[in-house]
């Protein structure tokens, strides 16, 4: 058996391995270990990235509650800061606009919800709140 070495001038230089059919097999379950690793480190990573994702959840839920009680008390700065927040941690929730816009036209900013409420239409086109 030959194994290419190194090409020079066009032409490829061979040497023969030297190991015998049992160095290969050992080769051979040396890379399907490494293939049974990785395979284990990618359950492992899905696992982690799910727990993140859920904790990142999490945190949005809180801020959109956060939020609406701030709302309710009148501290609309404040509201809208964690309404701000949530649209951070999860920008493809409709609602997330939507409340944010519902505080923009609270303070009077009008231009401001607008964008908003665009993307809350965009993101569920037949979300009634925004689209009557």
């Amino acid at each position: 058996m030959y194994i290419d070495d190194s090409i020079t001038q066009g032409r490829t230089l061979k040497r023969r391995c030297s190991g015998p059919p049992a160095d290969m097999e050992r080769a051979r379950r040396g890379v399907n270990g490494v293939l049974s690793s990785l395979s284990l480190l990618c359950v492992i990573l899905d696992l982690q990235l799910d727990g993140a994702l859920a904790a990142g959840q999490a945190e949005v839920e809180n801020h959109l509650e956060m939020g609406r009680k701030l709302l309710a008390a009148g501290q609309l700065a404040e509201a809208l800061s964690h309404y701000h927040s949530a649209v951070d941690g999860d920008p493809k929730n409709y609602l997330t606009y939507y409340k944010r816009a519902t505080v923009y036209l609270a303070l009077g900013k009008f231009r401001a919800a607008l964008p908003d409420l665009s993307r809350a239409i965009e993101l569920k086109p037949d979300f009634l709140a925004v689209s009557e």
